[in-house]
């Protein structure tokens, strides 16, 4: 099954949530494919996981295991990349506004 398939996801929002895959890849200047892969450990790549994750997961409430497919990843760890993105806002100001950020634009797609 890949994520073209999710039984129960409507095409639509698959859609919406590669735009938001995209939307992030390019404020981060990478690519989305880089995003969903799991081939590197750099920080900003991560980091930018990361924001689209929880983006995804807090706007289309898509289960853990779907996302995980989107991401190439098991659902455990999209389970940890969302209390990540939780905690880093708490104490890092500034991921706060790029996350902020990121989130007031993901709203209008």
């Amino acid at each position: 099954m890949n994520y073209y398939t999710m039984p129960g996801v409507k095409v639509d929002k698959l859609e919406r949530m590669t735009k938001i895959i995209s939307l992030v890849a390019e404020s981060f200047m990478l690519t989305p494919e880089l995003i969903r892969s799991n081939n590197t450990r750099k920080r900003n790549v991560i980091m930018a996981k990361q924001m689209a994750i929880k983006l995804i997961r807090m706007h289309y409430k898509v289960p853990v295991r779907y996302i995980g497919l989107l991401f190439n990843c098991h659902y455990s760890s999209i389970i940890h990349h969302c209390r990540k993105v939780d905690d880093l806002r708490y104490s890092d100001e500034e991921y706060d506004k790029i996350y902020l950020n990121l989130e007031s634009l993901a709203i209008l797609l």
